[in-house]
């Protein structure tokens, strides 16, 4: 009950899933999978709480109606439609079928829309949320095809943003992989990420969730560039690492940018126990957070459970669509990761201790 104190105790939705949520995190199946069932249906059918609810029948024996359940979550690009594919013993990886052909006339007709050369304009002039709304605007309506159309569009422009945004729109047809998980700068990335001794698959997917390759991409809160870093971080990591002469300016700069984040990610890594999951969610949220979260554990739980269980709705979703960037990434690097529950494995509990610092 103490659960829904507090804010939640005025919105019964987000009170029910954080009951849930508390199940989940005690392994409580038989709980979990009443509450679930007590939600509005609005939530009930988030490919979260499907997925969860499956888990839980198959925790108590019932294996056939939590495969019935795992099957409605069809989008294997997504974090929760990887883990029940597993589930099902079938692929994670997104294995599109061959992409239609492009209409090469409405391609061409693309370059005489007044609507997507403003975009355009203000992307040249780094005014991107005018870019998007203008974008944006150019999507309704638009049927399947005709977004597949933009979405080439948008890539032959070098507009990865709007290509990433517009494919991902697309439901009934198949989008090809270098669509949705483009890979610009690829030596730079390969070079800092070797470095860095990290995953250039996992640099790839955490900077498509944070700047869609944006590189004069500025947060509300003031992060910046590629890989979205505050000027603060930057300047630490700039120290630790020697960086000469280093000048916040210069945060906008490709290659300084990918310099100071993989470097960051790697000081994540070694103050976090080689952990993906606890360094992706403390890049977002901050270090500090991972170092509390992991703490309030009183045992062993699985990566999966960790992650649907993290406090802030922000950091949860971005360590989910990180991850499964990731495992996308590295189908196309030819070395295709083929479990997500080995990647999240399990999260030990740990004290925090005056060490726990960066």
């Amino acid at each position: 009950q103490n659960v829904c104190n507090g804010i939640y105790s005025i919105n019964p939705n987000r009170c029910v899933e954080w009951r849930a949520r508390t199940a989940l995190r005690e392994q409580r199946w038989k709980t979990l999978d009443q509450l679930i069932q007590s939600m509005p249906k609005s939530l009930s059918i988030q490919p979260n709480w499907i997925y969860w609810r499956g888990r839980a029948l198959a925790e108590s024996g019932q294996k056939q109606k939590a495969i019935k359940l795992w099957k409605q979550i069809p989008d294997v690009r997504s974090f929760y439609g990887k883990l029940a594919a597993e589930e099902l013993g079938k692929s994670i990886l997104y294995q599109p079928s061959t992409e239609p052909k492009i209409n090469l006339e409405a391609l061409k007709l693309l370059d005489h829309n007044v609507g997507l050369q403003r975009a355009r304009a203000f992307y040249d002039l780094g005014m991107n949320n005018f870019g998007h709304r203008e974008w944006n605007w150019q999507l309704r309506g638009k049927d399947a095809h005709a977004l597949l159309t933009m979405a080439h569009w948008a890539k032959e422009k070098n507009l990865l943003h709007r290509m990433i945004n517009t494919a991902e729109r697309i439901r009934s047809l198949p989008v090809a992989n270098n669509l949705l998980y483009p890979r610009p700068y690829l030596p730079l990335i390969e070079s800092f990420s070797e470095q860095a001794n990290i995953s250039k698959d996992w640099v790839y997917g955490l900077i498509r969730q944070e700047s869609r390759f944006i590189v004069t991409a500025r947060s509300t809160v003031g992060a910046n560039g590629l890989m979205q870093i505050m000027p603060t971080t930057a300047q630490w990591v700039a120290n630790k690492i020697e960086m000469q002469d280093f000048d916040a300016n210069q945060i906008y700069d490709v290659e300084t940018n990918l310099h100071l984040g993989t470097a960051y990610l790697r000081l994540l890594l070694d103050r976090l126990d080689e952990n993906i999951v606890l360094a992706t969610a403390g890049y977002n949220a901050g270090p500090h957070r991972s170092f509390t979260w992991r703490a309030s554990l009183t045992k062993p739980v699985e990566g999966a459970i960790f992650v649907e269980t993290i406090p802030f709705t922000e950091t949860r979703t971005y360590v989910q669509n990180v991850l499964a960037n990731t495992i996308e990434y590295s189908q196309l690097s030819g070395k295709a990761i083929p479990s997500l529950k080995k990647i999240l494995g399990t999260i030990e509990p740990k004290p925090v201790t005056n060490k726990d610092t960066i």
